[in-house]
């Protein structure tokens, strides 16, 4: 009787986990459907079918009840190479993170990570989201109006108890560290 009481508890508490990335998941594909009905520029996590974002939710956001969530499209000019993209899960409560990306050489595979140099410019979106806010980041957008260049949007989710809000942003150019604009 105990082992099969045991076999019952680890069943439901898989489910929990199970559950609670996916309510996560649909919570920031609900702030996307949002987005989208009221702007002229559309946004997406998902590009023919390849969606990196669940992916990750699926991975990481078993245990994460408030996060902020930071993806960007990394290669919006040439997509014969595929769908490549970056994005940093941020636990707030643990202060953890959680890198996800893929590139030419990969394309469809997702990389999974703890940390890397390869996102130096989104731990500098983290960092001064953090500090200041969405209005922190506004100044590293670049105007790209008279240019060739096809602006990349850094999508930027913030979950808490009380707050549930996506931001878009165009074009962000984000300095070296201690850098001056």
């Amino acid at each position: 009787m105990k082992f099969f009481t045991v076999l019952v508890f680890l069943f439901l508490s898989s489910c929990a986990s199970t559950t609670r990335s996916e309510a996560n998941l649909e919570l920031v594909t609900k702030l996307e459907d949002n987005y989208n009905l009221s702007h002229d520029i559309k946004i997406s996590f998902d590009e023919n079918g390849f969606n990196p974002t669940e992916k990750f939710f699926k991975k990481y956001a078993n245990n994460i009840d408030e996060f902020i969530y930071i993806f960007a499209w990394t290669n919006s000019n040439d997509f014969t190479y595929g769908f490549q993209f970056k994005s940093l899960l941020y636990d707030t409560k643990r202060n953890e993170k959680f890198y996800a990306y893929n590139n030419k050489r990969t394309n469809m595979k997702i990389k999974f990570g703890r940390g890397s140099e390869d996102f130096i410019e989104e731990d500098q979106v983290l960092s001064i989201f953090l500090d200041m806010g969405i209005e922190g980041l506004k100044p590293y957008q670049k105007d790209l109006r008279l240019s060739d260049t096809q602006p990349v949007s850094t999508i930027i989710v913030s979950v808490s108890k009380n707050d549930k809000q996506i931001y878009v942003l165009e074009s962000l150019d984000m300095l070296k560290e201690n850098e001056v604009k």
